[in-house]
């Protein structure tokens, strides 16, 4: 994971939080947060033994190897979740994130940095009573990334807001202008490939009028 975004998630962890980050890969995330001294309270898990093979050699290179708990499971399927103040969904698909948030009631915080469908795991997070408290433009080379706060509360979105990002749309236009203009020129080269071109049409509607109201 890039140093930026590592950074970033971390720091909307609080001081002492019990935390488990799920697809935990090579454990950076852990790392980080015990590194800098922010929680020492930490679970991490993944589905396969050979990326929590990688989490354990780098956790005893760093001296943590007893400091977290390292468990194999499928999303929620071997935690106990009710225990944990946060959980760190990052680096996952949307339709995987969408599908283990769907699995288990949770009360605390989600941090969620999704690489694809971002409007499914919007609507999931609707669906399963709870709202984006904040959403983060974090850009890595050409790469736009979207971290997600959430937590308990409901709350209803528009189609837009499930596109667009409900929180994004309250945010400054100097910070989402760049973002919003990748997303339409997305829309303007995948046009001729698109199954659904009303919809397609409506988001490029969407967009322009967003750009161009603040433009003027």
């Amino acid at each position: 994971m890039a140093y930026k975004r590592l950074k970033l998630i971390s720091s909307l962890v609080n001081k002492g939080e019990k935390i488990l980050d799920i697809g935990t890969d090579h454990c950076f995330v852990p790392i980080f947060l015990l590194e800098n001294n922010i929680t020492n309270n930490i679970s991490a898990s993944d589905i396969a033994d050979k990326p929590l093979g990688f989490a354990k050699k780098n956790l005893k290179k760093k001296g943590f190897q007893e400091s977290v708990k390292l468990i194999k499971s499928n999303g929620f399927q071997n935690i106990d979740i009710s225990q944990y103040d946060v959980i760190i969904i990052a680096g996952m698909g949307g339709k995987t994130i969408s599908k283990i948030i769907s699995s288990k009631p949770f009360n605390g915080r989600y941090i969620i940095h999704s690489t694809t469908s971002l409007p499914e795991v919007r609507k999931t997070i609707e669906k399963i009573g709870m709202s984006i408290f904040n959403e983060i433009i974090i850009k890595e080379g050409k790469i736009f990334n979207i971290i997600m706060e959430v937590v308990r509360g409901k709350e209803s979105l528009s189609k837009k807001e499930m596109y667009m990002g409900p929180s994004l749309l309250k945010k400054n236009y100097d910070y989402t202008k760049k973002y919003y203009e990748f997303l339409l020129e997305v829309i303007i080269n995948n046009s001729l490939k698109s199954k659904d071109e009303f919809f397609e049409k409506e988001k490029r509607e969407w967009l322009e009028e967003k750009l161009w109201k603040n433009k003027n």
